[in-house]
């Protein structure tokens, strides 16, 4: 999910750079708008992702012997109060999410938006000429 919602919003924005307009004000803003939408959007994901889903799920499956779990609220409770709380010491799930998980998934965008903007630049040359040719995509 992390990969999907960075790299979409990327490819969307970047699809009609080519060779010739690379060098262009609109073909190098391009690139770097998408990859700024693609940070946004891999946090916006996984801040999400993390609160509802992966850290309940972490949770009863690191702490021994869970108590019985009839529901979602549940589970979300047993989260807050048990791992969160008891194990890591932290008031809520906003500060887990706001103070752990919002500030490595930016760091983690923009150094994967650096690789990724110098790796477009060489692919731009050399591997997009050659799938064009050889799979028929010339628009």
């Amino acid at each position: 999910m992390a990969t999907l919602s960075f790299a979409l919003p990327f490819y969307y924005t970047a699809r009609g750079i080519n060779k010739s307009n690379s060098k262009t004000t609109k073909g190098r803003l391009l690139p770097i708008l998408g990859l700024l939408i693609g940070i946004i959007a891999m946090t916006i994901v996984m801040a999400l992702t993390n609160a509802f889903i992966l850290t309940p799920v972490y949770a009863v499956t690191s702490i021994a012997n869970v108590p019985s779990i009839s529901s979602y609220s549940a589970l979300y409770n047993f989260t807050v109060k048990m791992y969160l709380g008891q194990l890591l010491h932290l008031p809520s799930m906003g500060a887990y999410i706001f103070g752990i998980i919002v500030p490595f998934n930016l760091l983690k965008g923009l150094i994967n938006s650096i690789v990724v903007y110098i790796l477009f630049q060489s692919v731009l040359k050399s591997i997009k000429p050659f799938v064009e040719r050889k799979f028929n995509l010339n628009k």
